[in-house]
């Protein structure tokens, strides 16, 4: 037994006749495979098992051959649609002023649900309104909008709230608050929360967009049942409807 599973033996079985054999079609061309075949009159029962061995073998040689050549052609059809998507990317729609100015504070980093800014565009000069909770978020702002094409001057106009660690314990539970609130917990969700939440010497500000009334209205009475709060402003507005 430990014969017929030894590799190549030649002294067990005489092969004398050489012919090709057609393993299919794989991609452009066909592939021929050269096998030996046992001379007629040495064949013996250990002959006939080796050449079983090794018809085998060329067996799985075509399966791994066929599923090579299936993975390459996928790989190849993956390649080009990237391409195609690159080439798509580097071309992309001509944008407005007004987009690329968006686009860029939006790409400001450490700009979050505590700071809330606003912009107009009016003959290539920008200006910039609205809070934030650290000077440098100021500064960082109005050279990302500095840095666009097309821009001739900034009007930077956004306010630095005062440091403040009551107004930030109020920060922290309003939204809290906020979050609980079944309806509203949406708005918090991404990177860009839809309610933007205001604090200034204890008076809270809710600006932002909210789907309904019913919602804005919610929001209102939360942030007035917060602890420390003096007053709410409740400047959400309604999405229109499409």
């Amino acid at each position: 037994m430990d014969e017929l599973y030894t590799k190549d033996r030649p002294r067990q079985c005489r092969f004398s006749q050489k012919f090709a054999v057609p393993t299919r079609a794989l991609g452009a061309g066909v592939w021929l495979t050269t096998v030996y075949a046992p001379s007629q009159q040495q064949v013996t029962p250990i002959d006939a098992a080796t050449w079983e061995r090794r018809m085998r073998p060329m067996e799985c040689e075509v399966r791994v051959m066929r599923s090579a050549n299936y993975i390459a052609t996928a790989i190849a059809a993956g390649l080009g649609l990237m391409g195609t998507t690159l080439l798509a990317s580097n071309n992309p729609a001509p944008r407005t002023l007004e987009d690329q100015v968006r686009h860029e504070i939006l790409m400001v980093p450490y700009i979050g649900v505590f700071d809330n800014l606003s912009y107009q565009v009016e003959n290539g000069v920008v200006t910039l309104s609205g809070q934030v909770t650290q000077p440098v978020r100021k500064l960082d702002v109005e050279r990302a909008v500095e840095s666009i094409s097309g821009v001739t001057a900034v009007n930077d106009q956004i306010e630095v709230l005062p440091v403040s660690t009551f107004d930030d314990q109020i920060r922290v539970r309003t939204l809290r608050t906020l979050l609980r609130a079944a309806p509203l917990d949406k708005y918090f969700q991404g990177v860009q929360p839809s309610i933007r939440i205001i604090v200034k010497n204890g008076d809270v500000t809710l600006d932002g967009v909210v789907i309904n009334a019913g919602d804005r209205q919610i929001a209102y009475m939360a942030a007035s049942q917060v602890p420390g709060v003096f007053s709410v402003t409740n400047n959400l507005t309604i999405e229109p409807r499409k």
